[in-house]
């Protein structure tokens, strides 16, 4: 069956030119000029693919991004980003946000074509558990502020088989963990309806949650709340940008009894877990 790839950029000339491309190597491609017609074509259209640019009308390309994830038919349509914006910022915001992957304008049009095949190859059943970190059973609470940060965490841990729950403040973090009961919670500092910490003692109060691992991710000062918070209780500490695969290897410890503390750094010490 013929792959569907929708084309999302504001570039007119460039959309002719790739619809062309992609039309001559076999796909089937639409194309959407800003964000709004984006979401509504993949809407119609349920491609097998979107090409996105971060630079749009009608909202970026992260905020579509965003609001594509949040829908669930569209959830797990790969997404690869394409932009004349400045790598070093947003290569690395790209893909944490859940991006496939990200190419700086202009770009290699053979490594292009090569990411787009390796997007639409099937991904294994069992990609989870060859990767040392099976999810299915577990559920994992994330409550942050950063819509972005919360869907593309969100896609990466559903991809490893975790129930995933958002809060985006304090008070709706402790009203959804005290109802659910997950079994590992990842936390910011900086929340809207109490910090962190408070929300850690909160959460700590409630017998159920006492010895659920909790995990810090902060664009806070490291050097001012690393040591603190995990004096707070917290199993380890990330200093936001993170690195998605030090992150997995915390939960995965935490999740199979050996607890961590893991510095800004990522360095661990290995603690005696909870009786």
């Amino acid at each position: 069956m013929t792959k569907k790839i929708l084309l999302v950029d504001d570039d007119k000339d460039l959309l002719y030119g790739m619809k062309i491309w992609l039309r001559a190597n076999g796909y089937h491609v639409f194309f959407a000029l800003d964000g709004t017609s984006a979401i509504a074509m993949a809407k119609v259209h349920k491609p097998d693919l979107i090409i996105l640019d971060i630079g749009l009308p009608g909202g970026d390309g992260y905020l579509t991004m965003t609001r594509l994830r949040s829908l669930m038919p569209l959830a797990h349509i790969p997404i690869m980003v394409m932009t004349a914006r400045e790598a070093t910022i947003h290569e690395k915001k790209a893909l944490e946000a859940g991006a496939e992957a990200f190419f700086q304008k202009p770009f290699d049009i053979r490594l292009f074509l090569g990411a787009i095949q390796k997007a639409l190859e099937p991904k294994p059943p069992h990609a989870s558990a060859k990767n040392g970190l099976e999810g299915k059973g577990k559920r994992i609470l994330i409550i942050d502020d950063d819509h972005e940060l919360l869907q593309g965490l969100r896609i990466r841990l559903q991809s490893y088989g975790f129930e995933v729950l958002l809060a985006a403040d304090a008070v709706l973090g402790v009203h959804l963990a005290r109802k659910n009961e997950p079994d590992l919670i990842l936390l910011d500092i900086g929340l809207p309806g109490g910090d962190g910490y408070m929300t850690m003692s909160r959460l700590r109060s409630h017998m159920p949650l006492a010895h659920v691992p909790i995990i810090i991710i902060t664009a806070a000062d490291a050097s001012t709340h690393h040591d603190r918070a995990l004096k707070s209780g917290a199993d380890a500490f990330f200093q936001k940008p993170i690195d998605n695969q030090q992150l997995l290897a915390a939960i995965k410890s935490a999740l199979g009894g050996e607890r961590i503390k893991r510095s800004a750094t990522g360095t661990t010490t290995p603690l005696q877990a909870h009786n």
